[in-house]
């Protein structure tokens, strides 16, 4: 190995070096009840990025959103108004996980394209804020998104710059394991619980009911979509990193 080549392949490391503390930190906190805990902040973003995603594409097509709730269990739901038709109805709600798959997707491909992460966290956080006011109807909903979208703004204005593109990416990577994971659940159960008194039929589900076929099928279609979207980010965000292993 010529020394151009270590040296290419060090900065290389670098360079992804709080990607890959995000990965390892993730990896870590799935086993033991008090790391799991860690993970409980990053679910309920993904759930928060999930209900926006319904409510925003009810407001794409003309309808409105009036509230939502996300619950202590990392599940949540979204109230929504929008123009009758069936076609309507299954844009509305496939966009719950499609949407958090391309916002997972968009984080990890811009990752080396924002050159200031910090500000991107302080977006994060200024929208969660925002949408804790006019949609969230819940008072744990409400407290710990709150919570967390004070915490993202902090770190944007504070943390040192290693640190913000480390949470950054745990929310990245986190946001898209989420997503799988939960596609991947949905493939095999018939309902999941909402809450200790209220269940009801997933997402798969409801377009199932719309347009036929099996829950399975529709979860299988969002899943492989969802990989094809996170992959993608994966490839683009990396072109800048792999750049650096030239002379």
């Amino acid at each position: 190995m010529t020394d151009h080549s270590a040296e290419a392949i060090l900065r290389l490391v670098w360079w992804e070096a709080p990607l890959l503390l995000a990965f390892v930190f993730l990896v870590w906190i799935e086993r033991g009840w008090a790391r799991r805990r860690l993970r409980h902040p990053i679910e309920l973003f993904s759930v928060w990025v999930h209900e926006m995603a319904h409510g925003l594409a009810a407001i794409l097509l003309g309808g409105s959103f009036t509230r939502m709730e996300v619950l202590r269990d990392t599940s949540g739901r979204a109230w929504t108004r929008r123009p009758a038709g069936r076609m309507n109805q299954v844009f509305v709600v496939s966009a719950g996980y499609l949407g958090t798959a391309m916002v997972a997707s968009a984080l990890i491909g811009i990752r080396h394209v924002v050159p200031f992460h910090e500000t991107v966290l302080q977006v994060l956080g200024i929208s969660i804020l925002v949408s804790v006011v006019l949609f969230m109807r819940n008072g744990y909903g409400a407290a710990m998104l709150s919570l967390i979208g004070g915490s993202l703004i902090a770190v944007g204005l504070f943390a040192p710059s290693f640190l913000a593109k480390t949470i950054y990416f745990v929310l990245a990577l986190g946001t898209a394991a989420r997503t799988i994971r939960g596609l991947n659940h949905i493939a095999n159960i018939r309902v999941r619980t909402v809450s200790p008194t209220l269940t009801q039929g997933t997402d798969a589900h409801t377009v199932a009911r719309v347009l036929g076929g099996t829950p399975r099928i529709w979860a299988a279609l969002w899943l492989g979509m969802a990989w094809a979207m996170i992959l993608v980010g994966i490839g683009v965000g990396s072109l800048p990193a792999l750049a650096a292993l030239s002379p």
